[in-house]
């Protein structure tokens, strides 16, 4: 009883999503990211020996710092913030969520050595950073909606670090590379689209360029561990990273 109860909670969401403009969805996608911010509120401020330091990373910091970004970073788009009201607009909306995304994960890598570092300044790696939020938050936002983000890259050689939820699958293979040509002159990423004879979805993708943020993690020296244990893979910054794929149903 209680999986049908869950079931149906979970396809009302789906359906009333649907009847949302653009600026609710969005607002449901920076929910998701406080969520996961707050869950996770415990393990930020633990120090080694198990004793708590408050960091002043909390949601509402995320939010402002996060929502800042987003501002900034679609301020030269052909929509704003405001435009989102009212609006059912496919490609608007998928950009909208791929660049708050995309923020929301450079917040996060900026704070990353606050994150890892105890109060008496000893390295504490957490195992919470950028990649593993963004995934977090996708669950999250999926489990309220329907739709589907998700954090794909051709890893410049290396693939994706986490396969199983990363690797991207061929539309996206044929995005990323098609993004690589264009990313320089269309930062907001392109969609389409796309059926399989039974079923059609508008899938966009948007590029996630490396920031000096991201270095610490991507950056040099080439082959090196990084605080998650993943090898570096000697980006640059302004270097295209991969992509924030997205499914509207």
């Amino acid at each position: 009883m209680k999986l049908f109860i869950t079931l149906v909670s979970a396809f009302i969401l789906i359906i009333s999503s649907q009847n949302q403009d653009n600026f609710s969805i969005l607002m449901s996608l920076k929910e998701s990211a406080m969520d996961i911010i707050e869950q996770n509120q415990k393990k930020i401020n633990t120090n080694k020996d198990g004793s708590m330091a408050d960091k002043r990373i909390d949601k509402a910091f995320i939010a402002k710092k996060t929502f800042d970004a987003y501002v900034k970073a679609t301020e030269n788009a052909d929509w704003n913030v405001s435009n989102l009201k009212g609006s059912h607009d496919k490609q608007q909306l998928a950009s909208a969520l791929a660049t708050f995304l995309s923020q929301a994960r450079i917040v996060i890598a900026g704070i990353q050595p606050i994150i890892n570092t105890d109060s008496d300044g000893s390295e504490n790696p957490k195992g919470f950073y950028p990649a593993v939020f963004g995934r977090l938050t996708a669950d999250n936002f999926f489990d309220k909606t329907g739709i589907k983000i998700k954090q794909t890259t051709l890893g410049k050689g290396y693939g994706a670090r986490n396969s199983k939820y990363n690797t991207p699958d061929e539309w996206e293979k044929a995005a990323l590379i098609k993004l690589e040509n264009i990313y320089t002159s269309s930062e907001y990423g392109f969609g389409e689209e796309v059926s399989d004879g039974s079923n059609s979805n508008y899938r966009f993708i948007y590029p996630l360029v490396i920031k000096k943020a991201c270095l610490s993690c991507h950056g040099d020296p080439k082959g090196e561990k990084d605080i998650s244990g993943y090898v570096k893979e000697g980006y640059k910054v302004g270097e295209l990273r991969g992509g924030i794929s997205i499914i509207l149903p």
